[in-house]
């Protein structure tokens, strides 16, 4: 049994992209515009689709002098509002840093007065002193009743 492939056929074209065609994309000088104005019969329009437009122009010729300018002193004005911001940004920061390290420490110190405090009040402490102070421990505030039958 003999098998035959389409692929291998004769008849199928190479899969071979071909360069396309790039356009002359020269500005006609002012003879060749004029002889192709004579050329046509009055009232008929001769439409170009390879004539440059305004927008084909390469970049350089695109963009103007006083364009760059603007732009220039446009980034330049935003650079310095950048920077400013930058250092005012720096200068908050320390502030804030600096106040942070003042909150720890009077922090520290106010835990250090209320543990003085909790220890100058605490139920050890007043018994003691009441003790220095000749006070006698009267015992439960509540008595025992004992009632007889």
């Amino acid at each position: 049994m003999i098998l035959k492939s389409t692929l291998s056929s004769t008849k199928v074209q190479p899969n071979v992209k071909k360069a396309p065609k790039t356009p002359d994309r020269r500005i006609p000088t002012s003879d060749q515009l004029r002889r192709s104005r004579s050329s046509r019969p009055r009232g008929t329009v001769e439409l170009d689709f390879d004539a440059p437009t305004p927008n084909a122009l390469p970049l350089k010729e695109r963009v103007k002098a006083w364009k760059m300018i603007v732009l220039i002193v446009m980034l330049g004005v935003a650079g310095l509002f950048y920077v400013n911001h930058i250092f005012e940004t720096q200068e908050i920061l320390s502030e804030v840093s600096s106040l942070e390290r003042d909150y720890e420490r009077v922090r520290r110190i106010h835990a250090n007065r209320k543990f003085q405090f909790e220890r100058l009040t605490g139920p050890a402490e007043v018994y003691r002193r009441a003790a220095q102070q000749g006070l006698i421990h009267g015992g439960a505030a509540e008595g025992v009743i004992i009632v007889k039958p």
